[in-house]
């Protein structure tokens, strides 16, 4: 009999994949991530299981999808979703300690994701960690049952700077980092495969290793081009809107945002007043139909995604934009690729952004795209590309609003168009879609 049992969990265990992704249920591009691998992952093989360690209970039914309808990623059939486990971790309010952040979060993530492995059936053969949280790959390695371990890293948790701008100023806090700095070069050292999501977090990574580099590839992150557009982008189909697109999360800096475009109406107001009686009537006309959309996703039951949306909303009375700024929340994607569509403008403002799926997606839309110099917006997404600009990068507001008025006054020359083009042309060289990447990004955490 106990043979018998050992030979089922031997089965069990065999082909099932554990992906350790505590706030799967969020639906941003870290999700989209990991739900295309997901799909690779169960189209695949037949025979392979999927099980998701998440710090939510979620319904698998309603999660499978809502990711249909928001990634258009395929997985809502009976054939993909008999084969998937979402794992509730009840240690998972863990995550969620705000004391030392740094440490308290990861050492968490290693106590939250010995809980899944341990007490969760099956466990898994392979374990992927695509969230951010390394120190779950010490936990992995501990046990016996884990065959392969590899991750999906977004972003540095310390970069090489931070720790060395300590070193003057604040003598505990560098020993801190320093100490940290070993566990996290430590933890990630024990995947048998390391995928980054940009050259610019590759960068940052390879810093920190110095000398003794670890292996790692780049698989930039899944975004949909749209080829009906094809190259070129008849202005005439595009309304005179300037949208943002991201999770309504403080990082994001929509404050930010709201502050950028009231200055670009008052730029173009003051445009107005200076024109010529010839100019002043196309100017005028400008002014009317420019509005900015800031759409995005948001839990609608957490009381701080709550209070965030409260506070742009008060922001934008307070500022006289309620004419102006429409807030489009959890929209469906095929509502989000129609505002992409035919829309002319793109901002995103998050500094030290790991890459921006949303900025790619915005260039791969035909949108003109501003945003943040600094991160993957700027070492990836919008360097340039066949020795042009493909898009505008800007420090902060006064210069996001000057490029960006001069941009919209200026919108159909063809120096504008001109670098529509090439941008579209920099997404069909640089980006793969859902199905696509899934593929090259499993091949390079399995093989």
């Amino acid at each position: 009999m106990i043979f018998n049992s050992f030979k089922i969990w031997k089965k069990e265990r065999k082909n099932t994949i554990g992906f350790f992704h505590p706030q799967c249920g969020n639906f941003g591009g870290g999700e989209k991530v990991l739900w295309c691998i997901v799909y690779e992952v169960l189209n695949d093989n037949i025979k392979n299981k999927v099980v998701i360690y998440s710090a939510c209970k979620l319904d698998k039914t309603e999660t499978v999808k809502k990711v249909e309808s928001l990634f258009r990623i395929p997985l809502n059939h009976p054939e993909f979703v008999d084969r998937i486990k979402i794992v509730e971790l009840k240690l998972g309010f863990l995550l969620q300690l705000a004391f030392f952040r740094l440490w308290s979060v990861n050492l968490a993530a290693l106590i939250v994701s010995l809980e899944g492995l341990l007490f969760s059936w099956p466990f898994p053969e392979v374990f992927v960690e695509t969230a951010g949280f390394p120190f779950a790959l010490i936990s992995a390695r501990a046990l016996p049952t884990t065959k392969h371990i590899s991750t999906y890293i977004h972003y540095p948790q310390v970069r090489k700077e931070n720790i060395e701008s300590e070193k003057k100023s604040n003598i505990l806090r560098y020993f801190y980092l320093k100490l940290f700095l070993f566990v996290y070069k430590l933890s990630i050292g024990l995947a048998n495969k390391v995928v980054v999501n940009s050259n610019w977090t590759f960068n940052k990574l390879n810093e920190l290793w110095e000398k003794n580099s670890i292996e790692m590839s780049v698989c930039y992150p899944p975004i949909n081009i749209d080829h009906s557009l094809n190259k070129l982008v008849d202005p005439k189909l595009r309304k005179n809107v300037i949208i943002s697109l991201s999770q309504f999360r403080v990082e994001k800096n929509h404050f930010v945002q709201i502050r950028i475009f009231s200055e670009v109406l008052k730029r173009i107001q003051e445009i107005i007043n200076r024109a010529s009686k010839e100019e002043k009537n196309k100017f005028e006309k400008i002014y009317e139909e420019i509005k900015f959309k800031m759409c995005g996703t948001s839990q609608d039951s957490n009381p701080r995604y709550k209070d965030y949306l409260n506070s742009l909303k008060q922001m934008i009375v307070d500022e006289k934009l309620e004419e102006k700024l429409e807030i489009v929340i959890n929209s469906s994607s095929t509502e989000l690729r129609n505002i992409m569509n035919t829309s002319r403008f793109a901002i995103h403002t998050m500094e030290d952004e790991h890459f921006g799926i949303c900025v790619a997606e915005f260039v791969c839309s035909g949108l003109l795209t501003f945003a943040h110099k600094s991160g993957g917006p700027e070492k990836d997404i919008l360097a340039r590309f066949n020795g042009q600009d493909v898009g505008f990068l800007a420090s902060n507001i006064q210069e996001f609003a000057e490029k960006l008025t001069h941009a919209i006054i200026h919108y159909e020359d063809p120096a504008i168009q001109g670098i529509l083009n090439n941008a579209f042309e920099s997404a069909l060289e640089r980006y793969q879609d859902n199905i696509s990447f899934g593929k090259t990004c499993w091949r390079a955490l399995n093989i």
